[in-house]
């Protein structure tokens, strides 16, 4: 794998990340001819953001299989898309923070949680959908974190 140096002093992802990305997009159903180069490139990147995000947490002696808190957020330019996204994360069993319009950046940020483990199949499963239905409604999936 070649490594290309980024000015964000993120650490580039192992060998092994890329393959259990690989190996989870499979398990998922996901390939290229099902959904297309760009949207494979995206959730190829979700899911590798993920294991890196699994893999810290690991790292930390966390117990993955352990309800958590989790906090989400989405990004919107349009209030109309964000309260739609909302509304789509709610009728999920997400728990919906108020919609908000972000002074500094422009656009709406949708924040969210649910009550999960970072077990592969169900952290991923939550994330890929996720980002999936924001793209859908003109967003962006940004991230999660442990509440």
């Amino acid at each position: 794998m070649t490594q290309q140096k980024n000015d964000f002093k993120i650490p580039p992802p192992t060998e092994s990340q890329v393959e259990r990305t690989e190996q989870m997009l499979e398990l998922m159903g996901i390939s290229i001819g099902a959904i297309g180069v760009n949207a494979y490139k995206e959730v190829f990147l979700q899911v590798l953001t993920d294991i890196g995000g699994i893999d810290k947490l690991v790292e930390a002696g966390v117990n993955l299989d352990q309800p958590f808190v989790i906090s989400h957020s989405a990004c919107f330019q349009e209030i109309q898309d964000a309260q739609r996204f909302a509304r789509l994360v709610h009728c999920s069993g997400y728990l919906v923070e108020p919609v908000e319009r972000n002074l500094f950046e422009g656009g709406c940020t949708v924040l969210f949680q649910h009550s999960g483990t970072f077990a592969m199949d169900d952290i991923l499963t939550h994330t890929v959908q996720l980002q999936r239905s924001a793209v859908e409604m003109n967003g962006e999936y940004e991230s999660w974190e442990v509440v």
